[in-house]
């Protein structure tokens, strides 16, 4: 007689304000990885989870950036990651995240972010 599986514990949804410069980066980041057969991440969010993750283990936050946060992303966190998220106070939550993804992005595809490419590029893009 087969077992029922253990029920998965609900994600909890938080929407992040970050620079889309910064996502078209993340992005291309991403496809680069996957065309070169590296499937670590399916989106945005599974790329902001693991920066999260790794910030909460201790990965340091990469230097401020004075980006604008105009571009918005949502994300399910775990229970363990909601309360470190509502630990910070409400007004440095997309700047610690932001700061986290960014120095994450370094860390795992070894890039620097070139930051008038990409806010051109993101420009670009809205047009």
């Amino acid at each position: 007689m087969a077992t029922k599986d253990k029920k998965r514990k609900p994600m909890k949804q938080v929407t992040v304000k970050v620079d889309p410069s910064l996502n078209l980066e993340i992005n291309q980041a991403i496809e680069e990885a996957e065309a070169l057969g590296v499937f670590a991440f399916s989106s945005l969010s599974d790329f902001y989870r693991a920066a999260w993750t790794d910030y909460m283990k201790g990965l340091p936050l990469a230097p401020k950036d004075n980006g604008a946060r105009t571009g918005k992303i949502n994300l399910f966190m775990t229970e363990i990651q909601r309360n470190k998220w509502d630990q910070l106070p409400a007004r440095k939550r997309s700047i610690v995240m932001e700061r986290a993804a960014r120095n994450y992005l370094k860390m795992r595809f070894n890039r620097r972010i070139d930051y008038a490419r990409t806010k051109a590029a993101a420009q670009a893009e809205e047009f």
